[in-house]
């Protein structure tokens, strides 16, 4: 990580935010759950 942060020109630490920040949005956005009735409606 270290490296891959270095080429980026960033930190390791900003690094790791970042791809613990992308990795939250997304899980977030790839995984929805709904209750079944609200499959129904639609």
């Amino acid at each position: 990580m270290k490296e891959l942060a270095g080429e980026l020109g960033i930190t390791p630490q900003a690094l790791s935010n970042r791809l613990r920040r992308g990795h939250g949005t997304l899980v977030e956005n790839a995984l929805t759950v709904t209750c079944p009735h609200d499959e129904e409606e639609t």
